[in-house]
């Protein structure tokens, strides 16, 4: 009996031994510096604690977080580190997903600052007045506001992104004229009572700024957001770095400004911010989401762009902190909680 006992312990121990030895072991180096305009420094720097980021990677590394791409965490306007997993570096650019909808929302915001549109309390009607569908008949559909679609609290008959038998979100994806789409469905509810996220969303909002600032949309976006953050609008890919998704998330930390250079207005940032209607995901605000992370003695409050597959600049305001995922569990959502789990267990605490 002794000797079986003595021969499960001595197992054990070889397996525990093994198990360890095919772990992959991670070593921490500060990122470099690479003139993009965002400045570097080690996580002693920024007194964040190095073991638990540690552990954290090498969770990633070992596959405990799955289809993870990118980490980039910025801390007192430093990038402090920067981890690319499974065949990623930071010269790729990734798929944005829902994630673009916040850059819709950054873009509207410009529009506004610069003259363009008025402001996010105009009409359909004020926006579109010679539009034929819009004066044929007036519904209430003419009367929804900027700030609705912004909220996607219009009130359409447009479904959600999760109900496949109306399609109407895949369909506006595909509509030249989206106004006339939308001036044609009905109203289940009042604009400005009740959230129905779709993916259909963008395309009335890129429809609005190329109509009011006679512009195609990605020349306004290259103009107006690319050059000022200095990002390349010539690409291989679609979608953006990780650091420049982190430029984006910045830009927000600092209120609209980049490297001095009022890029958004501070006003459209705290109005982009603000918890415009409940969820059951959440808050959101002008296409971004709020939510905030809780502990015994304090609450952290975070507003953020999420897109499917593990696309995610989380802006943490309270803490001077921008936070960037990116990865591959492309519509397996039982997966795209795990860059929260990441914040709450490691990321958030390696700081308090």
């Amino acid at each position: 009996m002794k000797i079986k006992i003595r021969y499960y312990i001595v197992l054990a121990i070889i397996i525990q031994f093994i198990f360890s030895c095919s772990q992959i072991k991670y070593h921490y180096y500060k990122p470099r510096y690479i003139y993009d305009g965002i400045e570097t420094a080690s996580l002693n720097d920024v007194n964040i604690d190095t073991i638990k980021i540690n552990l954290l990677i090498t969770k990633i590394l070992n596959n405990d977080y799955r289809k993870i791409h990118s980490l980039l965490i910025i801390k007192n306007g430093k990038l402090v580190c920067e981890e690319y997993f499974n065949g990623y570096n930071a010269e790729m650019c990734h798929p944005l997903y829902s994630a673009g909808k916040s850059l819709v929302s950054t873009l509207i915001g410009i529009a506004i600052d610069r003259g363009f549109i008025k402001n996010s309390d105009q009409t359909l009607r004020d926006l579109f007045p010679e539009h034929k569908s819009i004066n044929k008949i007036h519904t209430e559909n003419s009367d929804i506001k900027l700030n609705h679609i912004l909220t996607m609290t219009t009130g359409l008959d447009c479904g959600d992104s999760d109900d496949f038998e109306n399609n109407c979100s895949g369909r506006l994806l595909k509509e030249e004229d989206p106004i006339k789409y939308i001036m044609q469905l009905s109203m289940n509810h009042k604009p400005g009572e009740h959230f129905y996220y779709n993916d259909g969303t963008p395309k009335i909002l890129q429809y609005i700024l190329r109509h009011t600032t006679k512009m195609r949309y990605d020349h306004f976006e290259y103009k107006y957001l690319y050059t000022p953050l200095d990002i390349s609008a010539y690409r291989l890919s679609p979608g953006l770095t990780p650091r420049e998704m982190a430029k984006i998330g910045m830009l927000y930390l600092n209120k609209g400004k980049w490297r001095g250079e009022q890029v958004l207005s501070e006003k459209w940032v705290e109005e982009t911010s603000k918890k415009h209607i409940k969820t059951k995901y959440g808050h959101y605000g002008y296409l971004w989401w709020i939510s905030s992370f809780k502990y015994p003695d304090q609450e952290i409050e975070t507003f953020y762009a999420a897109g499917n597959g593990g696309q995610f600049i989380f802006v943490f305001p309270d803490l001077d902190m921008v936070v960037v995922f990116t990865g591959g569990n492309v519509n397996e959502r039982e997966y795209t909680i795990q860059p929260s789990e990441m914040l709450d267990e490691y990321i958030i605490p390696a700081i308090l």
